[in-house]
């Protein structure tokens, strides 16, 4: 008798991407899987595309970590150091409103990619507490994170992913960004 995995692997086999799909759904069955997990893990039911984000999906998820990056040291540095964390962050969203809202809805389609209905707060909530707690192990995290709000104030044209190497926390996106 097949498992709902055995079908899933034996429908993605042809299919654009089918190699990551079948190593990812290895790596699924390895760690004892289902089809929600599958789908968690990126495997689109509905459109069978290869297990990848698009350009603006990734540049989505860059934006999104960087900016949960600033409002987590607004709230967790405002008290250590003068550094002015909080009315950096807010200059910065007030500045760059259009270009947040844009990468809001880009990473909002990568994640439904990823995860289905209710991903967009799994993610967020999931960036949250990484950033978190990798700035408590980041003894550097308040000072490198207002070096970088005031890097994105000094260049206001240039996009916001650009300052993703000064980032003091460093999150890949689940899924690699498709070629071409």
């Amino acid at each position: 008798m097949m498992t709902g995995i055995g079908r899933e692997m034996i429908r993605h086999c042809g299919r654009p991407g089918a190699l990551w799909g079948m190593i990812l759904l290895a790596g699924v069955l390895l760690w004892g899987g289902s089809p929600s997990s599958l789908r968690a893990a990126g495997v689109d039911e509905q459109a069978r595309a290869p297990l990848c984000l698009d350009p603006a999906q990734s540049h989505g998820w860059r934006v999104r970590v960087l900016q949960t990056q600033l409002m987590v040291a607004a709230l967790s540095c405002r008290g250590r150091r003068a550094d002015g964390h909080v009315a950096l962050y807010n200059e910065i969203v007030r500045t760059r409103r259009a270009e947040l809202r844009q990468a809001a809805e880009h990473f909002r389609r990568a994640a439904a990619r990823m995860g289905g209905a209710g991903a967009v707060d799994r993610l967020v909530t999931e960036i949250a507490n990484r950033v978190t707690r990798q700035a408590l192990e980041e003894p550097d995290f308040c000072a490198r994170s207002a070096a970088l709000a005031r890097a994105i104030r000094a260049v206001p044209d240039a996009p916001l992913d650009l300052f993703t190497d000064m980032m003091p926390v460093r999150l890949q996106p689940p899924l690699a960004t498709c070629p071409g």
